[in-house]
């Protein structure tokens, strides 16, 4: 069994389904380390609105002079779900268990990598969408960069769950097809 591995989340249920894994693989009196890339889009960026049509909205109630606020609570909100997360792997594996957030803007890949490289883990334990053809050359694969990296062991978990990305265009008045 693994001393310390390191499970990157996303917000995601898919990404969620790696924690369940931690315990068949992880001592009870180890470590994990959870990783989250965040992305906070700059408020002056054309892509800002089109991308979070919400935070947009909340952005034009507050004000540009608000938009450290903002991006505060963002990062408040992810370490609140880390923490979360914390508490159900404690509930699963061992109330002692040690686990500690690493929280920082940037590409996932290159986040979860250097992570795991500086703190030294035993192995990466990550859940995958299992895209191929098309949709990985369009949309990448953080799980097959992590894995060419070759920092440390990777385990990778299948999502049995299938997410939609839904179009913001109805958000943003534009029509739908019927």
């Amino acid at each position: 069994m693994l001393k310390h591995i390191l499970i990157p989340l996303d917000g995601s249920a898919l990404a969620e389904q790696a924690l369940p894994w931690a315990r068949q693989i992880l001592n009870p009196d180890g470590k994990v380390t959870l990783v989250t890339a965040v992305h906070v889009p700059d408020a002056l960026s054309p892509a800002f609105a089109g991308a979070l049509p919400r935070a947009r909205s909340e952005m034009e109630l507050t004000g540009l002079a608000d938009y450290s606020r903002w991006e505060q609570k963002v990062t408040q909100d992810v370490y609140r779900y880390l923490e979360d997360m914390a508490q159900s792997l404690k509930r699963s594996i061992a109330p002692a268990l040690a686990v500690d957030f690493v929280v920082a803007s940037g590409d996932p890949a290159s986040l979860i990598v250097e992570t795991a490289q500086e703190k030294k883990v035993d192995a990466i334990l990550m859940s995958t969408h299992g895209r191929s053809g098309l949709q990985r050359w369009l949309f990448g694969s953080v799980a097959v960069r992590v894995l060419e990296s070759r920092v440390c062991p990777v385990f990778t978990i299948p999502g049995t769950q299938v997410e939609t990305v839904k179009d913001n265009a109805a958000s943003r008045g534009a029509v739908q097809p019927t």
